[in-house]
């Protein structure tokens, strides 16, 4: 339901809740309360919406803007942490569009409301698979890997004057030196 609201709709949901809640568990306290509790979301919620339509960077402040989680087939951890997103809760979210790996993604957008919008390449390209690596049989028919070195945390490509595969390398994007080979699909 969080996906369909703004933060401004929500709080004031949550508000009209808790104040409708005491009159209608004790029939004594009376609904007057709620009615003035209501009306004044109501006139808060107008005055923040006509403020927003005149000024963006009010809107930004109180609506929030969307965060690129992923570039170029690559995992913003950066912007993953300040939303508090999970990998495995954006890999669930790709595997549920059938994107079984990163190289068919060339950006994904966390809008302010929490919802995804996924946009994917134009032509595949190799990328990190999101399939869970414990599901082998079905990676192994879905997925086939190349020869295109890749971070096994972000899906950055490794630059080939890294050090050899085993060889400790840290990426330059994520920091990690867990190496692996990117996937296609078949």
């Amino acid at each position: 339901m969080s996906t369909q609201m703004s933060r401004i709709e929500m709080t004031a949901m949550v508000a009209l809740a808790s104040a409708l809640g005491v009159p209608i568990l004790s029939f004594s306290n009376g609904i007057l309360f709620p009615f003035i509790i209501a009306a004044v979301m109501i006139v808060i919620n107008r005055l923040i919406a006509s403020k927003s339509f005149k000024d963006q960077e009010f809107e930004r402040m109180t609506q929030g803007d969307a965060d690129t989680l992923v570039e170029e087939s690559v995992l913003n951890y950066d912007t993953m942490k300040k939303v508090r997103i999970s990998r495995e809760r954006l890999f669930a979210q790709l595997r549920s569009q059938n994107l079984p790996h990163l190289g068919k993604v060339k950006r994904v957008y966390m809008e302010s409301n929490g919802a995804f919008t996924i946009l994917e390449n134009e032509e595949q390209r190799p990328g990190l698979p999101v399939l869970p690596e414990w599901d082998k049989d079905f990676v192994k028919r879905k997925l086939q890997k190349t020869d295109i070195t890749i971070c096994n945390y972000c899906g950055f490509e490794r630059p080939e004057n890294l050090a050899a595969l085993n060889g400790g390398a840290k990426c330059v994007r994520c920091g990690e030196s867990d190496w692996t080979k990117a996937v296609v699909e078949k």
